[in-house]
């Protein structure tokens, strides 16, 4: 094999290798991000709960009885159903 097919073919390989480890640094970035948006979202559900039902059993003295997820959806529109 000359030089410079020993050194295409060795770049080549070093390349493939690099743009292997690329992919995987990619999506382990990508999965640590969803976990950090999963970890949000739920610690917002926890504020919105523990918010929400003091709050929802204060409005009870009236005659009315709804559950929050229907008035919060009512204030949100259809695209949150």
């Amino acid at each position: 094999m000359d030089k410079n097919k020993c050194l295409k073919s060795l770049q080549s390989t070093e390349y493939k290798l690099w743009l292997t480890e690329l992919k995987h640094k990619v999506a382990s970035s990508q999965q640590k991000a969803v976990v950090k948006v999963n970890a949000e979202l739920l610690t917002l559900c926890g504020q919105l709960g523990n918010n929400l039902l003091p709050n929802w059993f204060k409005s009870l003295g009236g005659t009315t009885f709804k559950l929050p997820s229907v008035e919060v959806l009512a204030q949100l529109g259809d695209d949150h159903e």
